[in-house]
């Protein structure tokens, strides 16, 4: 009985998380950098590098478009609701937004490194494209434009820190 009992213990469990690796263009883009960070859309993957490339992959791993928008790692990538956006952070202190499917490209410059960005779900749809992002400064800043076009920001919350991580849901 006791050996019945070993005998089940050492049978493997099935796995809660089921995952596959990438393959495609992902070894081939790995083999010269270092992936900081991911970000996944209904679409779409974003692979975030140390060397300051963002990666636009299909689920099979396949390179749809590249950006080389930050001079240092980046921290963190978020897409809009539709998938129409990508946003990306750096330690250069940048916040980069680019259009996926058009020539839209905002580059706004914060002075201390950008540790999290996130997108407006309606970014697409809005005139006021709006983001948060926060970072070693300690804010939590909400970025938009105003009625003329000009760039606002805005500081939600300041004095406790370091931000980490925001997101942004509805």
């Amino acid at each position: 009985e006791d050996e019945d009992e070993d005998e089940d213990e050492d049978e493997e469990e099935e796995p809660i998380l089921k995952y596959q690796r990438l393959g495609a263009s992902v070894p081939e883009l790995l083999s010269s950098d270092v992936a900081s960070c991911m970000c996944a859309s209904d679409k779409l993957l974003a692979l975030g590098t140390k060397g300051g490339r963002v990666h636009i992959l299909d689920f099979n791993g396949n390179e749809i478009k590249r950006f080389a928008r930050h001079a240092a790692p980046v921290n963190d990538i978020s897409f809009d609701a539709r998938g129409e956006f990508c946003a990306s952070c750096a330690d250069d202190g940048t916040v980069a937004v680019t259009g996926l499917y058009s020539d839209e490209q905002l580059l706004h410059e914060y002075g201390r490194a950008v540790k999290t960005v996130a997108l407006d779900p309606e970014f697409a749809m809005r005139k006021s494209r709006q983001f948060v992002c926060g970072g070693l400064d300690g804010k939590l800043v909400l970025n938009g434009r105003g009625w003329m076009g000009h760039r606002i920001d805005t500081i939600l919350h300041a004095g406790e820190g370091t931000v980490h991580v925001v997101r942004w849901a509805g």
